[in-house]
């Protein structure tokens, strides 16, 4: 049977050839936010495979922009002292389905619903990890209304979650009171992306792939006892993601 140090091996570099293929200018970053796993090998060994699918989630023209993501989510050490292996490679798969979730879909009728099937069953077995991650068919929708697209994708996560429950590998969470330690780590963040949003209210809703990941993250807030680095990866991502999509004029000698 294939271990999860092989696993974790043979994956990450995939991905890393993947993000350095889409944006030579992150190369660099990736090599230079890898050297963060030299500081603690045994506790951030995972951390190889949750970098390159951190920098998947920002935009997919600037991907180098994961290097401020990862910065951000990292800077508080109450989240660094909660990365554990085993919640690192959970990360690794929430922060990996998501940079694919908001990802453009694939031409076809037949391509997309194919695409959307698999998406919808992933993300209702990723609830087995992270109970509250089939709130993103809400959020999904709320983004991407009145299309079959995303009709189907609710549809098939719900359906995936419901049946898990059936069988019993799947609860349904229970909103809990959060750490107040979670605060350090959004304060920033949460800044950003108001301040973004005051400077781009008109247009703010034409960026549908950050809002589903802001909706993702505001629907999380009563369930932060279960996914408090998921909240706050999430925040870090959607600020980064906002203040990258302001106009910048140029500006003239």
């Amino acid at each position: 049977m294939i271990s999860l140090a092989t696993l974790i091996l043979v994956l990450a570099p995939l991905l890393l050839i993947l993000i350095a293929w889409e944006s030579k200018e992150s190369q660099y970053l990736i090599i230079a936010s890898l050297l963060y796993v030299l500081l603690a090998p045994q506790k951030y060994f995972p951390m190889i495979l949750l970098i390159p699918t951190i920098f998947g989630l920002a935009p997919k023209f600037a991907r180098e922009l994961g290097f401020l993501i990862l910065g951000m989510f990292l800077i508080d050490p109450n989240v660094r002292a909660d990365l554990t292996p085993m919640k690192t490679l959970s990360l690794s798969a929430f922060t990996l389905l998501l940079s694919v979730i908001i990802s453009p879909l694939p031409r076809g009728k037949a391509k997309r619903i194919f695409y959307i099937t698999v998406l919808g069953i992933l993300s209702g077995l990723l609830g087995i990890m992270i109970k509250p991650f089939p709130l993103i068919a809400i959020s999904y929708l709320l983004a991407f209304p009145i299309t079959l697209t995303s009709y189907a994708y609710a549809f098939v996560t719900i359906a995936v979650s419901l049946l898990l429950h059936e069988v019993g590998l799947y609860s349904f969470p229970s909103p809990g009171t959060p750490n107040s330690n979670v605060l350090p780590a959004i304060i920033l963040p949460a800044i950003l992306i108001g301040y973004s949003i005051y400077i781009e209210r008109k247009n703010i809703m034409m960026k549908r792939q950050t809002i589903m990941l802001l909706i993702f993250a505001l629907l999380l807030i009563p369930f932060l006892n279960l996914a408090k680095l998921e909240f706050v990866l999430l925040m870090s991502a959607v600020s980064i993601r906002l203040i990258t999509s302001l106009p910048h004029p140029e500006e003239t000698l």
